[in-house]
């Protein structure tokens, strides 16, 4: 190969000094007739660029209405209001219900914060008399089945509130491990990836070989798996490797969650998943980095691939 001798004293081959100048003039470098893609390092550190830097940038500048225009307005509830509409659950009839609700955002309250303060501050709740038996378990069923009918009819404001967002193409399987009997948090997590342009489906397994059969069948970009106690945790290392085994997408990234994680997110590397869910709108900014980043790097290896071809056949 030829060298070149430069001003600084700089010794480089042609194919170097090619690519770099028109890098420069923004034409394609050739040699002869052959022309030079960009070297696999400089691909590799652009990769890195771009996930570590980019990426998060156009994330958070492109997507701030995806968590609602009032993403604060928390402070019109207190902890009276939520022990309030938990009694208002536990009674058997909707109508008080949808009043209290209305009578919150005529007060300016997002349906954000009435989603991730009064809904899973109620479930909460519930969850508290249940353990202190002030209320048995058929009881508890129906306050959740309200919670969830709230949810069903604040969709459209909810969606409303977020703004226009574009489709990301990334799709999301999102399920409870099975046997597990929490499914709220898993519904409410869906509203929040739909709402941010995400593609999602929910799956109630009634065994783990149903999330396998699941990633099995078509490209999932990110699956979430809800646990809530601490015999799911001990099974979720084997399904979570087992999904991956199984996943038509080599590069599946896996995030769980749940309430036995609130304080427990250190467990996330033993039981090999990418990352924990502990608070929702978090854990949508999380997956469209880590997806956008196994992205990058499957793009990132296909085009090395195709430069070790192309400097192959140079070679030839």
């Amino acid at each position: 190969m030829r060298e070149m001798q430069m001003s600084d004293g700089m010794t480089v081959d042609a194919g170097q000094r090619s690519y770099a100048l028109g890098r420069r003039f923004g034409k394609p470098a050739e040699i002869g007739k052959a022309k030079l893609s960009p070297p696999a390092e400089t691909l590799k550190q652009l990769a890195v660029l771009v996930e570590s830097q980019i990426i998060p940038r156009l994330l958070a500048a492109e997507r701030p209405s995806a968590f609602g225009k009032n993403r604060n307005n928390f402070s019109a509830l207190v902890s009276r209001d939520i022990e309030e509409f938990t009694d208002l659950l536990l009674a058997d009839d909707m109508a008080p219900i949808s009043v209290f609700i209305e009578h919150l955002r005529v007060k300016g309250v997002s349906v954000e914060a009435i989603y991730l303060q009064l809904l899973t501050g109620a479930a909460r709740h519930l969850g508290t008399r249940w353990e202190d038996d002030h209320c048995d378990f058929c009881e508890v069923s129906l306050a959740i089945w309200r919670i969830q009918q709230c949810m069903y009819e604040l969709r459209p404001a909810f969606f409303a509130e977020g703004g226009a967002v574009l489709p990301t193409g990334y799709r999301l399987l999102l399920a409870p491990l099975a046997a597990e009997q929490h499914t709220l948090g898993v519904m409410m997590t869906a509203e929040f990836f739909r709402r941010a342009g995400w593609d999602v489906s929910s799956e109630l397994p009634t065994r783990n070989d149903c999330l396998v059969d699941a990633v099995r069948a078509e490209h999932i970009d990110l699956i979430g798996i809800s646990v809530s106690s601490d015999s799911g945790i001990a099974e979720l290392p084997a399904a979570i490797a087992a999904v991956r085994r199984a996943s038509k997408n080599e590069r599946l990234s896996v995030m769980v969650g749940g309430w036995i994680f609130r304080d427990k997110c250190g467990l996330v590397e033993a039981v090999g998943a990418d990352f924990c869910a502990t608070d929702v709108r978090q854990a949508v900014t999380q997956g469209q980095i880590i997806v956008s980043r196994a992205n990058s790097a499957d793009k990132l290896e296909k085009e090395m691939n195709r430069t070790r071809a192309d400097l192959l056949c140079e070679t030839v």
